[in-house]
């Protein structure tokens, strides 16, 4: 199958999947990860076609697929977590970063009103 294919099927499902042809948008991109096994965003937009339908389970688990082969990106984790949050599952570990998430460094107030940094 060419990736011309494969970016049809692609963009029929965002095509769908904005329009709120849900069903058909599940589809298109379960014909993309059949032909495209290792394409993450498949699987993240499955998973959010599943949230978006009230299918928990499904979502959870399209969802850790795209984690496992589409490196943890913020969006699928926050959308993992809707999912075990839906299903109760608060204690569930999350699939690791590739790298740890670092933020700005901290700011430290004294107590007489100055901020260090560290």
């Amino acid at each position: 199958m060419t990736d011309a294919r494969v970016e049809e099927h692609r963009n029929l499902g965002i095509a769908f999947y904005k329009t709120g042809m849900l069903d058909e948008a599940s589809r298109e991109f379960r014909r993309v990860a059949e032909l495209r096994g290792t394409d993450a965003n498949a699987h993240f937009f499955i998973g959010l076609v599943a949230l978006k339908q009230a299918r928990w389970r499904e979502a959870m688990e399209a969802l850790r697929l795209a984690a496992e082969k589409g490196g943890s990106r913020p969006a699928v984790l926050h959308n993992l977590g809707l999912a075990f949050e839906q299903l109760g599952r608060w204690r569930t570990p999350m699939p690791r970063t590739p790298r740890p998430l670092r933020g700005p460094a901290p700011i430290r107030a004294s107590m007489w009103g100055g901020v260090s940094w560290p």
